[in-house]
């Protein structure tokens, strides 16, 4: 498995949580870590993907491309964590490059499958935030 700089960085930081809060994380949590983060980030870049394409054949507002995309993101995090993105940074002290870092793997596992769920609605024309609920929604 090929291991990027971003996902030991992630890895790190997962681990330095850990064990702040005394929480066990062996090599088999790290290597499921990894995996998770290394295919969510895989999932991620399909499903902006797809939502560049809508965006390309759609008629939609200047303001609608500039927020879609946090749009989405935001309606997956209230889902599973209650809050936006810019909240659990706050949280969390990171940036949003770092948010997921700061999951556990079972989080970015559940974030892959939606995203790669809205993905497949957004390739099949409908629009990403409706697609994004529809995903959260069929995983709740």
């Amino acid at each position: 498995m090929y291991v990027n700089a971003d996902s030991l960085i992630g890895l790190a930081l997962t681990q330095l949580f850990s064990d702040a809060f005394e929480i066990e994380f062996d090599k088999h949590d790290r290597q499921e870590y990894l995996t998770a983060r290394l295919t969510g980030k895989i999932t991620r870049r399909t499903f902006t993907d797809a939502v560049k394409a809508y965006i390309e054949t759609h008629e939609v507002s200047e303001n609608y491309q500039k927020f879609v995309y946090s749009n989405c993101s935001d309606k997956i995090n209230r889902s599973l964590f209650g809050k936006t993105a810019a909240k659990l940074c706050a949280e969390r002290s990171c940036s949003k490059d770092e948010l997921r870092s700061t999951h556990s793997a079972a989080s970015l596992v559940l974030i892959d499958r939606i995203e790669g769920h809205a993905m497949r609605l957004v390739d099949r024309g409908m629009e990403p935030q409706i697609a994004t609920d529809d995903a959260v929604s069929f995983y709740s």
